[in-house]
């Protein structure tokens, strides 16, 4: 994410130019296999997370918890607060486009923001994996006898 449109784009986007799958809101590698070529990743959702697998080479955009940041000396936090960093200007560019720089210049518009409603309905399995997949065919199987008596195809 960025703070100028904090559209979530530059992570896809580069992974777009250099052909390769993005992985985005990563907060854990779970397992990375150099010999069989993937990646497993923990993948950051609004009410938990989702585990993906990508082959690789891949990017991830990763989100700040996936690491813990030690704290440094004393003495390198005060050379860090002395410090006095070189700051550059949109007219120390060369041969930029200026039209392309900023919010103006972004390829994302970000239109309008909200938060997303939870969809209604639904219910939640209980149990260990074996358990929620038996109530998870009861349920279809449940669905397909109404489709049926409705005269409903589900074949």
């Amino acid at each position: 994410m960025t703070i100028d449109g904090d559209t979530g784009q530059v992570g896809p986007g580069i992974a777009r130019r250099l052909d390769m799958p993005p992985l985005t809101s990563v907060n854990k590698v779970k397992d990375i296999n150099l010999e069989e070529g993937y990646a497993v990743v923990h993948r950051k959702l609004e009410d938990g997370y989702e585990v993906i697998q990508s082959s690789m080479p891949c990017l991830m955009s990763v989100e700040k918890e996936i690491n813990e940041v030690p704290y440094s000396s004393m003495t390198n936090m005060l050379k860090a607060a002395r410090y006095q960093p070189i700051i550059w200007a949109v007219a120390d560019l060369e041969d930029v486009e200026r039209t392309q720089l900023g919010l103006k210049g972004s390829p994302t518009i970000v239109s309008k923001v909200w938060a997303p409603t939870k969809p209604s309905g639904g219910e939640m399995l209980e149990g260990d994996a074996a358990q929620q997949t038996e109530q998870l065919l009861n349920i279809l199987l449940e669905k397909k006898e109404l489709f049926a008596v409705k005269g409903g195809d589900i074949s």
